[in-house]
């Protein structure tokens, strides 16, 4: 395709008329046109309209020059694409590299409208907006190619007559990002899971319950924060542990962790020992005054444990103290800064007291920001054994034995609900280790108070709950078929595992292995 350009010269009496290709190269001016040096000569539009000038010796250099050294064999060994288009859209100028990298022949591309081709293409918006624009990563959709790109307008006389891009090919650099990022989403799943690992081993919390695993991963997302954190769960579930877990993992795993138990303050000291007191303050105050838990937390964490036990009057004024940042000493005129990061844990229902106008409901909310809630051990019974063999392990060496319990002795640990939770289980193991007057503990030889509890309680242990009386025991059974009954017994195992994770059918597919389709087949 080629575009007409008129030039004739101002003075003298022949006007000369001559079709030259379209675009820069002046290399392809015909070598029988003659160019008079001394001559200007008008330019004009394929109209006839003058649109400029060039004096005859600018021209003839360009002429020669563009012969020894032609554009299109400079943008052509460029390795960015470049391609231009006129005020339409249409592409009137491209490159080599730009052919390569669309995979279109130049022949095809040349005189096509970009805005038929490519109308969600960048360029266009440089052509109606006339401001450069660059983009980093960009996808050419007909072609679907990735591309990295500097896009600018061609201005005349204040207009914008066109605009060009030069872009390179970043497709497989996307890609190899795209992979990058992926392998590092990997490699930071992987180190997660070693430093929560690593942690767990630390604090010697063992667990293989994926619900307590993710609670645990939860709280280390959240140790990274200020942000207050309320724990509930039932006492012995280990709040207090999962709180050291929190503190280790924040950035203020350096400064101190100072934990009150709410409960176990009287209410006439609980003031003094939160927030310290003045020389004086009181009968029988110590000489000199004393710090409070506030400060000696300074920098780190306060755990405020069975923080619904805590009176009124003083959740008002540890509100206060939240609110504003600063305690005041019993006895003391002055406030006093403090920078600590408050932890709270309770096994009250705080909802219902802040109904019952037993908690302050503004208190409530400044304490829970982020909240967790700790499964009981029941809801975790694949976590009894390994506990078990944990606790094992600590009291035969704190107590210079070998004791080991014997597989019926297990079995009757995980079908206990264990009210008391983990505590309860610690003290029955430590009640194991320190009486037994053997290595292996037998039902027969657990403690006398124990075996009453586990017997009364345990679902399947004859004489309890769920069979009170013992001489229907011992009636025989009958049993089905071997398939009838390895079929009964599944029924069982998922219905179990089903209630465990409270109707979860996703968590439990993942603790049985099966599939869903496995799952409603044997259900």
């Amino acid at each position: 395709m080629r575009i007409s350009t008129f030039m004739r010269p101002v003075k003298g009496e022949t006007r000369r008329e001559h079709s030259l290709p379209m675009g820069l190269d002046t290399s392809a001016w015909p070598e029988e046109i003659p160019i008079f040096p001394d001559v200007i000569y008008d330019v004009l539009d394929e109209a006839g309209d003058r649109v400029g000038e060039a004096a005859g010796e600018q021209l003839d250099y360009l002429v020669r020059a563009g012969r020894k050294l032609p554009l299109h064999t400079f943008i052509d060994v460029f390795s960015e694409g470049l391609v231009v288009v006129d005020a339409d859209g249409r592409i009137c100028l491209a490159n080599s590299a730009y052919s390569r990298i669309i995979g279109v022949p130049l022949r095809v591309i040349l005189g096509k409208n970009m805005y038929v081709i490519e109308p969600d293409a960048q360029l266009l918006s440089v052509l109606r907006e006339g401001k450069p624009m660059e983009r980093e990563r960009s996808l050419v959709k007909s072609v679907g190619k990735m591309v990295s790109m500097r896009m600018y307008p061609l201005l005349q006389d204040g207009r914008t007559v066109g605009a060009y891009s030069i872009f390179k090919d970043v497709t497989e650099l996307h890609k190899l990002g795209q992979e990058v990022r992926r392998i590092t989403g990997v490699a930071q799943e992987y180190i997660s899971q070693v430093n929560l690992k690593n942690e767990l081993e630390y604090l010697q919390i063992k667990t293989r319950s994926p619900r307590y695993r993710n609670l645990i991963s939860q709280a280390i997302t959240a140790a990274g924060t200020d942000a207050a954190i309320l724990v509930n769960g039932e006492n012995g579930s280990g709040k207090e542990m999962f709180t050291k877990l929190i503190h280790a993992n924040s950035p203020r795993k350096n400064k101190p962790f100072i934990a009150v138990n709410c409960a176990a303050i009287p209410e006439s000291l609980i003031e003094s020992e939160l927030f310290g007191y003045e020389n004086g303050a009181f009968t029988g105050a110590k000489k000199g005054g004393k710090i409070g838990k506030f400060q000696l937390a300074e920098g780190g964490t306060l755990f405020l444990d069975e923080v619904g036990d805590m009176p009124l009057l003083m959740q008002t004024k540890l509100l206060r103290a939240l609110q504003e940042g600063e305690i005041e000493r019993v006895g003391g005129e002055k406030t006093i800064s403090v920078d600590v990061r408050i932890i709270s844990a309770t096994n009250q229902p705080l909802a219902e007291m802040i109904r019952d106008k037993r908690f302050r409901e503004d208190l409530y909310y400044r304490l829970n920001v982020i909240s967790f809630t700790i499964p009981p051990l029941r809801e975790r019974r694949e976590d009894i054994m390994l506990l078990t063999n944990q606790f094992l392990q600590r009291l035969n060496k704190k107590y210079g034995k070998n004791v080991s319990l014997s597989e019926s002795v297990f079995e009757l640990l995980i079908a206990y609900d264990w009210p008391g939770n983990v505590r309860e289980l610690q003290n029955c193991v430590e009640a194991c280790v320190v009486m037994s007057s053997s290595d292996l503990v037998t039902p027969d030889t657990l403690p006398g108070s124990l075996f009453r509890q586990i017997k009364a309680e345990c679902r399947d242990f004859p004489g309890g709950r769920n069979n009170p009386d013992p001489s229907q025991t011992a009636a025989p059974r009958h049993f089905g078929t071997l398939k009838e009954e390895t079929e009964r017994f599944e029924r069982q195992v998922i219905s179990a595992v089903l209630e465990q994770y409270g109707g979860d059918q996703q968590a439990a597919l993942r603790h049985l292995g099966i599939s869903r389709r496995t799952l409603f087949r044997k259900k």
